[in-house]
């Protein structure tokens, strides 16, 4: 597959199609001889899973600890978490002297693809996520409730079901090493 590429949603049509209901499969990305990590991004306008209960503050945290969960207390009562990605131990890039600042994440969901962070990383794109995970894979999961929380901001605009665009590349470099 190279150590360079993107992955799509299937019927992601370059940002114009729709995101599939009731789908459950993996992308796999083959890794290279000598890549111990691989980095997933995405343009902000190229990641739209829905919004869990149409809170636009959630859709664009890009993670949440309810992406995949339906229906977590009241906040969550109208769903809209179930369309999410899986990336198995999911980190900010980082250099080895700031792996302290990043939190280990696997599902992300909403309007935007970022990684967990708890302060800032100097240089380093808050959209971008790592893993030394293997099989490299991103993972996609969609529920049957398309459309299901129609507000203005919610899950149920078509604009926030388009599904994802992930660029990858592969380093050789395993995060967290020193």
């Amino acid at each position: 597959t190279g150590t360079t590429g993107n992955l799509r949603t299937y019927n992601y049509q370059s940002g114009s199609g729709v995101l599939l209901y009731n789908q459950d499969y993996c992308a796999c990305v083959r890794a290279e001889r000598t890549t111990c990590s691989i980095c997933y991004h995405s343009a902000i306008t190229e990641f739209k899973l829905s919004v869990p209960n149409g809170i636009a503050a959630i859709g664009a945290l890009g993670f949440d600890t309810v992406c995949g969960v339906k229906g977590v207390g009241a906040t969550y009562a109208n769903g809209g978490a179930s369309d999410f990605i899986t990336i198995p131990n999911g980190q900010c890039s980082s250099p080895p002297t700031t792996i302290a600042t990043t939190v280990t994440v696997d599902r992300y969901c909403g309007t935007a693809f970022n990684c967990a962070q708890t302060t800032a990383i100097a240089g380093t794109p808050a959209n971008t996520v790592c893993t030394n995970s293997k099989p490299f894979r991103v993972c996609v999961n969609s529920d049957n409730a398309e459309y299901a929380f129609p507000a203005a901001a919610g899950e149920g605009t078509l604009a926030n079901n388009r599904g994802y665009k992930l660029s990858y590349f592969q380093q050789t470099t395993c995060q967290g090493d020193a």
